[in-house]
């Protein structure tokens, strides 16, 4: 699924998740909602089941899905800010009653599947360049199982635009787009903000990996054959979620 994406993200197309579209928001939209707020919409998209509900909780065949609705459905000030995310995320007016989150278009009444949910959550997650929570121990996963708590948490959501380097805070989206405008030739401090996240990173990632093959390549009169043979040209494929993780 992922491999399939990509392209459309590097161009930045909105991606189709069984009617939907997942749009992609440039830095520019990022600014007018403001960086918080969209840090906020893309936590709540991701975040994981078993921190919204009692610990030690059966969650076997239930769905973030299932759990977020459930809330939104007992609390209007969950309901307003996922109505809101999606909104903006889908760029479409997103209802709710007791079956479902939906979409009216056109007399036409289409429901959010719990399984197109899932899918449209790692779209998001691919889009802001954002690794697996599961994988990370910086994951988001507030500890509240409350309706009203979780609500309250809403706004305290860190950002999980910021890249974890080991340190309490990597490189924000403003220090991003200073680096790839400073550093690309066609990229400057007027035409940036047209970047999708997606872009920015990508741009990002690909200056890194020519500095470092420029600075490796320095110093080869100092190095052994066999690290010699390991260098990759700049040029060359490079796993980009890999780099991505690390930075």
């Amino acid at each position: 699924m992922v491999e399939n994406y990509k392209m459309r993200m590097m161009a930045g197309y909105p991606i189709d998740v069984g009617g939907i579209k997942v749009w992609p928001l440039t830095l520019r939209e990022v600014l007018d909602i403001g960086e918080k707020e969209h840090s906020s919409m893309v936590s709540i998209f991701l975040v994981e089941k078993d921190s919204l509900v009692e610990e030690g909780q059966d969650l076997s065949g239930v769905y973030v899905y299932h759990i977020i609705h459930a809330l939104a459905i007992n609390d209007h000030n969950i309901r307003d800010v996922l109505l809101n995310a999606m909104g903006v995320m889908f760029k479409e007016d997103v209802s709710i009653d007791e079956d479902g989150f939906f979409i009216y278009k056109d007399g036409v009444q289409t429901y959010i599947t719990p399984e197109q949910f899932e899918e449209i959550r790692e779209v998001i997650r691919i889009q802001n360049y954002l690794g697996d929570d599961s994988e990370s121990e910086g994951g988001y996963k507030p500890a509240n199982s409350k309706a009203q708590e979780y609500a309250d948490r809403i706004a305290k959501m860190k950002d999980k635009l910021r890249k974890d380097k080991g340190e309490d805070k990597g490189l924000a989206l403003h220090d991003l787009a200073s680096i790839v405008s400073t550093h690309s030739n066609n990229i400057n401090l007027l035409n940036v903000w047209d970047l999708t996240i997606y872009q920015l990173y990508e741009n990002y990632i690909r200056l890194m990996v020519w500095d470092d093959y420029h600075s490796t390549h320095m110093h080869i009169p100092h190095m052994e054959e066999k690290d010699i043979k390991k260098m990759k040209h700049w040029a060359t494929p490079v796993d980009l979620d890999t780099l991505r993780r690390k930075n």
